[in-house]
Protein backbone atom coordinates (compact mmCIF):
# COMPACT_ATOMS: atom_id res chain seq x y z
CA UNK A 1 0.00 0.00 0.00
CA UNK A 2 1.05 3.58 -0.66
CA UNK A 3 1.45 5.92 2.31
CA UNK A 4 0.26 9.32 1.07
CA UNK A 5 1.81 12.35 2.75
CA UNK A 6 0.76 15.98 2.43
CA UNK A 7 2.13 19.04 4.22
CA UNK A 8 -0.23 22.01 4.44
CA UNK A 9 0.99 25.52 5.31
CA UNK A 10 -1.19 28.30 6.69
CA UNK A 11 0.29 31.80 6.85
CA UNK A 12 -1.21 35.26 7.18
CA UNK A 13 -4.73 34.24 6.17
CA UNK A 14 -3.65 32.06 3.22
CA UNK A 15 -3.31 28.30 2.78
CA UNK A 16 -1.37 26.05 0.41
CA UNK A 17 -0.11 22.51 0.02
CA UNK A 18 3.62 22.92 0.62
CA UNK A 19 4.56 19.37 -0.36
CA UNK A 20 2.88 16.09 -1.25
CA UNK A 21 3.99 12.72 -2.53
CA UNK A 22 1.16 12.32 -5.03
CA UNK A 23 2.13 11.52 -8.64
CA UNK A 24 1.23 14.84 -10.31
CA UNK A 25 1.62 17.42 -7.50
CA UNK A 26 -1.21 19.51 -8.94
CA UNK A 27 -2.19 20.38 -5.36
CA UNK A 28 1.28 21.83 -4.74
CA UNK A 29 1.30 23.66 -8.10
CA UNK A 30 -2.03 25.32 -7.26
CA UNK A 31 -0.16 27.56 -4.83
CA UNK A 32 -1.61 29.85 -2.18
CA UNK A 33 -5.29 30.64 -1.80
CA UNK A 34 -7.32 32.84 0.50
CA UNK A 35 -10.36 32.93 -1.78
CA UNK A 36 -13.56 30.87 -1.61
CA UNK A 37 -13.44 30.92 -5.42
CA UNK A 38 -10.19 28.88 -5.56
CA UNK A 39 -10.07 25.43 -3.95
CA UNK A 40 -7.06 23.15 -3.72
CA UNK A 41 -7.77 19.57 -4.80
CA UNK A 42 -5.70 16.39 -4.51
CA UNK A 43 -7.46 13.25 -5.73
CA UNK A 44 -4.80 10.72 -4.61
CA UNK A 45 -5.00 12.16 -1.09
CA UNK A 46 -8.80 12.40 -1.31
CA UNK A 47 -8.47 16.01 -0.13
CA UNK A 48 -10.27 19.24 -1.00
CA UNK A 49 -9.25 22.48 0.74
CA UNK A 50 -11.90 25.19 0.52
CA UNK A 51 -12.12 28.60 2.18
CA UNK A 52 -15.59 29.30 3.55
CA UNK A 53 -16.43 32.97 4.22
CA UNK A 54 -18.65 34.15 7.02
CA UNK A 55 -20.62 36.45 4.68
CA UNK A 56 -20.90 37.49 1.02
CA UNK A 57 -17.65 37.87 -0.90
CA UNK A 58 -16.58 40.29 -3.60
CA UNK A 59 -15.02 39.29 -6.90
CA UNK A 60 -14.03 42.15 -9.21
CA UNK A 61 -16.24 44.45 -7.11
CA UNK A 62 -19.31 42.22 -7.57
CA UNK A 63 -20.99 40.37 -4.71
CA UNK A 64 -20.79 36.62 -5.26
CA UNK A 65 -23.24 34.15 -3.71
CA UNK A 66 -22.41 30.45 -3.79
CA UNK A 67 -23.27 27.15 -2.22
CA UNK A 68 -20.45 24.96 -0.92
Amino acid sequence: TVMWRMQIEIDNGKIRVQSANCPTNICVQTGWTNSPLKSIVCLPHNTIITIKPIGPIKNDNKIVDYVA
